[in-house]
């Protein structure tokens, strides 16, 4: 792909304008502490008036499907997995203002070898779960139809390697025909 072809980057969020949106359509009374300094686009560090942090940004997607993945997220929390929690999802201009709780801990300094055995072993601890989406082992028989490895979120199929149901390469949710 040469750089004529390369999609056009997102642009970097405005997290102190998106707030003024969110604070206008939801009246959440959230006030701005910082920008976050990692990622690519951007998010900003908020605060709830009972004092609780979050970090804001902007989903794109409906409100619908940025609902959805609250849901599969919030699944996730249940099962125990680090995961935020989606705190309140609003409809901005251009998309969904998101204010997800802010997990404690920072990025790594340096991705070494133990930190990628750390993140395999807590993958490996919840590879037959509920939302297992790439495992080494089929959590269903494979003999057994579609319905039987469906997620509990409507019409959902997690593809699961070496199963019938999923394809090892994929490995990413589809829609259940």
């Amino acid at each position: 792909m040469s750089v004529d072809e390369m999609p056009a980057p997102v642009a970097k969020l405005d997290a102190e304008q998106l707030l003024l949106e969110v604070n206008e359509r939801s009246g959440a009374g959230l006030t701005f502490v910082g920008r976050a300094a990692a990622g690519e686009v951007g998010a900003g560090f908020v605060r709830w008036p009972d004092g609780r942090e979050g970090v804001l940004t902007r989903g794109f997607g409906s409100l619908d499907d940025l609902r959805r993945t609250a849901r599969v997220l919030d699944a996730a929390r249940s099962d125990g997995l680090p995961v935020p929690q989606y705190q309140l999802l609003t409809e901005v201009t251009d998309g969904v203002g998101v204010v997800q709780e802010r997990l404690p801990g920072r990025p790594p300094d340096v991705i070494d070898r133990a930190l990628l055995e750390a993140i395999i072993a807590l993958t490996d601890r919840f590879a037959d779960g509920p939302l297992t989406f790439r495992s080494r082992r089929c959590t269903c028989s494979r003999a057994a139809p579609a319905s039987a490895c469906a997620s509990p979120f409507s019409g959902t199929t997690i593809a699961r390697a070496g199963c019938s149901t999923g394809s090892a390469k994929s490995a990413a949710t589809s829609r259940a025909a």
